[in-house]
């Protein structure tokens, strides 16, 4: 299985593809699964998983949350 685990969509201020453009890409790129993982942000698991549906690809929620470190990517959390 393939998959990206560090995606980041129009709402994280450095990209400019929803998450369905994503999903349409990595798919077209032979992807399996993508994890999103927008800066400060949790998506919404009904719409990940309306995505993931409808495009036949898994994606997984995340999130990159900033600390006094660096940034940190997490996975699984819900907020």
């Amino acid at each position: 299985m393939i998959i990206d685990l560090h995606c980041h969509s129009n709402n994280s201020d450095d990209s400019l593809l929803s998450i369905d453009q994503i999903a349409i890409n990595s798919k077209e790129k032979g992807l399996d699964g993508i994890c999103i993982t927008d800066h400060e942000y949790f998506n919404n698991e009904e719409e990940l998983n309306n995505i993931s549906k409808k495009y036949a690809i898994k994606i997984f929620s995340g999130s990159e949350i900033n600390t006094d470190i660096g940034h940190i990517l997490v996975y699984g959390l819900k907020e």
